[in-house]
């Protein structure tokens, strides 16, 4: 238990510290069920281009924290 409790801290600081584009996507994609097309409207952006900003919130969530390149699937 206390090293998931370690985790999620670390994950909740790694997310703050994500440029806020990413974050907010990252945010409403994983903790509020809202699909890319979706966010991607409230800026005014394509799904694809949504999409992309989740990819590099991805990869610089995985970098701040240290880990190895693990499937976007496996953070749900």
């Amino acid at each position: 238990r206390l090293l998931k409790s370690e985790q999620k801290s670390a994950l909740a600081l790694a997310l703050e510290r994500l440029p806020e584009r990413n974050r907010v996507v990252l945010e409403a994609y994983y903790f509020a069920g809202r699909t890319l097309e979706d966010i991607g409207a409230e800026f005014g952006l394509s799904k694809s281009w949504t999409c992309r900003l989740h990819a590099k919130g991805i990869e610089l969530l995985r970098d701040s924290m240290g880990v190895r390149a693990t499937s976007a699937a496996s953070l749900r």
